[in-house]
């Protein structure tokens, strides 16, 4: 029977052969898997579910999607995958507040990525070079749902598309060894870019095929230009309301500065708040696309700084510094910097718990102290969530 959900999204059970990770088996449920021998415990998939858990819901999810149960239950196993994390691999016994929900169950996702497949989108098997065709998919916004039937129409590897829940409209990139011809289905789509095959997303050469390569999207009541070749948050409802939370805990001051900041979203919300804004990221077309929503909204006190995040010492002092880094969490140079900084004040946002516990660990030992765990469900239907943590001296 398994257990409990684990980190990874894995299901927990026990054998006389000691641990078995199961990834599809819910809490409470007797199920049949394939099993893998791994150094200390074993892993597989689940083949039959002989003994279903009450809270399993039966809709059609992608296969990503690896909490199919109702949405209380969701997020019971989230709020208890943090704490767990958090104490385990951070030693931090803080206690988190609720959970957030998402403001949508399904259909919340403004951003899908496709293989295309026999002419048709397909989902890729985590962990595998499996394809799934895809049917309808519950979780993306209704601007993606409607142009899902016709992405398979291009000549490509993969298609990624952005909606917009403020405008309705969608832009696409298409990634392809050569632009591809547009079928006449595609004029519904208001921009779209060609990438060529590379090691990360739109990292190898890239044309505007027709159209434009942005469209704006509303997050938390600011607007920002969004794409297919960048990063913003899938969720813009869910991240809208983690954006204005984050202002309304920082304590205004004269100099704030953002680590990893992208294209400055959460910047633009704390502005208001602070005499200067400085956002620091190492992408140059985000920092255009900053520059950009920022001149739009009339923002004049942000600063957009081209630099890595390890040097952010060169921009100290400041009464705030604001982290939102990638999955793997801070670099060593950052931890490093923080603690020996007389800094008083840090808001910290995270997408992955087992990193936040790693660095919240170093910083609980250099002398700061958590005020606030706050996590939100920006990605319900599966084990993700984003945690907003403030620190202080």
């Amino acid at each position: 029977m398994i257990e409990r959900i684990v980190a990874g999204g894995a299901g927990l059970a026990r054998s006389s052969a000691g641990i078995v990770l199961v990834r599809g088996g819910l809490p409470r449920e007797r199920v049949l898997a394939r099993l893998t021998q791994n150094k200390g415990y074993r892993s597989g998939e689940v083949i039959r579910i002989l003994e279903p858990a009450p809270e399993r819901v039966n809709i059609p999810l992608p296969p990503s999607a690896d909490l199919p149960l109702n949405y209380p239950a969701q997020l019971q196993v989230k709020q208890e995958l943090l704490r767990e994390t958090l104490l385990r691999l951070g030693g931090i016994d803080y206690p988190a507040e609720p959970i957030v929900p998402s403001p949508r169950q399904l259909h919340y996702r403004s951003s899908a990525q496709y293989a295309i497949w026999q002419g048709q989108p397909a989902y890729r098997l985590p962990g595998t070079h499996q394809l799934i065709p895809v049917g309808a998919d519950p979780l993306v916004a209704e601007p993606l749902a409607k142009v899902l039937p016709i992405i398979g129409e291009v000549e490509a590897q993969e298609v990624v598309l952005r909606g917009s829940l403020l405008t309705g409209e969608v832009v696409a990139g298409v990634i392809a060894k050569h632009p591809p011809k547009l079928p006449p289905s595609w004029q519904e789509i208001a921009g779209v870019i060609w990438g060529q095959p590379a090691r990360g997303r739109f990292w190898g050469k890239t044309r505007l095929l027709r159209g434009r390569r942005e469209i704006k999207e509303d997050f938390g009541g600011l607007e920002a230009s969004v794409g297919p070749a960048s990063f913003a948050q899938v969720n813009p409802l869910a991240a809208g309301a983690l954006y204005r939370d984050a202002a309304a805990l920082a304590s205004p001051g004269q100099r704030a500065i953002e680590l990893y900041a992208g294209s400055g979203i959460l910047s633009l919300h704390l502005s208001p708040n602070f005499g200067e804004m400085v956002a620091i990221e190492i992408s140059p077309d985000a920092i255009r696309r900053g520059r950009q929503d920022a001149a739009h909204l009339g923002a004049s006190n942000i600063k957009f700084i081209q630099a890595d995040a390890q040097n952010f010492g060169d921009f100290l002092p400041a009464d705030l510094v604001v982290l939102d880094p990638p999955r793997a969490g801070l670099a060593p140079a950052v931890r490093e910097a923080l603690a020996k900084s007389e800094l008083n004040q840090v808001l910290y946002i995270s997408c992955d718990p087992a990193s936040l516990a790693r660095d919240l660990g170093f910083l609980f030992n250099s002398g700061w102290q958590p005020t606030l765990i706050r996590p939100y469900d920006f990605y319900p239907y599966t084990h993700h969530l984003e945690v907003l943590v403030r620190l202080e001296r």
